[in-house]
């Protein structure tokens, strides 16, 4: 299993986790001279590629796809794969480019739903074929998983979940916009291989609940019933923990049972994004800081969080993604792909929702972080 390191931007007030940043901030700053940053030219028609330290790698010859200067200033990297478009007279072409200078899947680009071009994942990257069939490249531009599935997952933790055979539905106002139904849901590695041939017969992506980085192989069913555990094709038994009900168990045994002020700094950022009671603006964000927050406002909190164990409140959990917007892709860069996008299988954010009785509502932002850890990074509590 891939272990990523902690950001070091990110910042807690335990004394372990500031060191463990301490010691991984080189690692993480040789990573970023590795990359590749996209930049334009004079007129911003045109953009290419340099390092980190300014060196041009790559004059400016392409139009699309890396974003240059996004809203908050974020910068596609470029690591070992990168789609990119460019006019070679009156044509135009698109493809995949490594650093080296090879190009592969010629106009055979893989789009999401949003219209986004696909963008590596631990060094693979999706590309289809001239009927729309899904397959992978690995980082030298070699076929691993031939275009024979009408879905395919991005890579996580060396897994892909597929679909294949499947029925393929248009949309009635909009014949451009499709979906699949049916079919047979496939878990596989980056071989190719078919570990799991009934993964899930349901229309929706598994790994919006299962979590493919905390899977665990046996040669005997997993007794833990909280688990997700299935028999695979070679004989032995792949066993997932369900987002919601970890983090769940999580706050169960962590926070709410025995929620102090100690523990609770453990798990609280130095820096959070925080909404109504707290938000000098009601309606707008404050990032707060200060280290009296802690002070001012724990007992409150503490109070706050244990309710969710009481009858008096309705909570529920959702699964969510880091929104750019409100936490900075410069702040949590770690939690982001080269891409810009948030990492939400391996790292995602979950949302606490507490239902009052007054008809309003109290949210709490976890994201989880590496060594199945979370941290508060969000909070809003509605003014009573």
């Amino acid at each position: 299993m891939k272990t990523v390191i902690f950001d070091e931007k990110r910042h807690l007030k335990t004394s372990i986790i500031t060191l463990t940043l301490i010691l991984l901030s080189a690692c993480t700053a040789t990573a970023q001279e590795d990359y590749w940053v996209p930049f334009w030219n004079n007129d911003r028609t045109l953009f290419g590629f340099k390092t980190g330290k300014g060196e041009v790698k790559i004059a400016p010859k392409y139009v699309d796809f890396a974003p240059v200067n996004s809203f908050d200033n974020f910068n596609w990297k470029f690591e070992d794969i990168v789609a990119v478009g460019e006019n070679e007279g009156n044509q135009y072409k698109s493809y995949y480019l490594t650093k080296s200078g090879d190009t592969f899947g010629h106009d055979r680009l893989y789009f999401n739903e949003a219209g986004s071009v696909d963008c590596e994942s631990e060094g693979y990257i999706r590309f289809t074929d001239k009927n729309g069939q899904v397959g992978l490249y690995d980082g030298s531009g070699e076929v691993v998983i031939p275009a024979i599935y009408n879905e395919l997952s991005t890579v996580q933790n060396g897994l892909l979940w597929a679909k294949k055979d499947a029925d393929k539905i248009y949309d009635e106002g909009d014949s451009s916009i499709f979906y699949f139904i049916n079919g047979q849901r496939l878990l596989l590695n980056t071989k190719g291989e078919v570990l799991i041939s009934d993964f899930n017969t349901a229309d929706y992506n598994p790994f919006d609940e299962i979590d493919p980085y905390s899977m665990q192989i046996s040669r005997e069913e997993y007794p833990d019933t909280t688990k997700f555990s299935i028999l695979g094709e070679n004989g032995v038994y792949y066993t997932f923990s369900n987002f919601k009900q970890h983090f769940e168990e999580w706050l169960d045994t962590f926070l709410v049972n025995n929620l102090t002020r100690s523990k609770f700094e453990e798990v609280v950022a130095d820096q959070i994004n925080c909404r109504g009671y707290f938000s000098k603006n009601y309606l707008s964000p404050t990032l707060i800081s200060d280290s009296s927050f802690l002070d001012a406002h724990f007992e409150l909190i503490q109070f706050k969080l244990r309710e969710v164990h009481t009858s008096n409140v309705d909570w529920f959990v959702t699964k969510e993604a880091l929104n750019p917007l409100a936490y900075s892709r410069e702040t949590y860069a770690h939690y982001y792909d080269n891409c810009g996008k948030p990492r939400d299988i391996q790292y995602p954010l979950m949302k606490l929702v507490v239902n009052r009785d007054n008809q309003r509502q109290d949210t709490y932002d976890f994201l989880k972080v590496d060594n199945d850890r979370y941290i508060l990074i969000g909070l809003k509590i509605d003014r009573e």
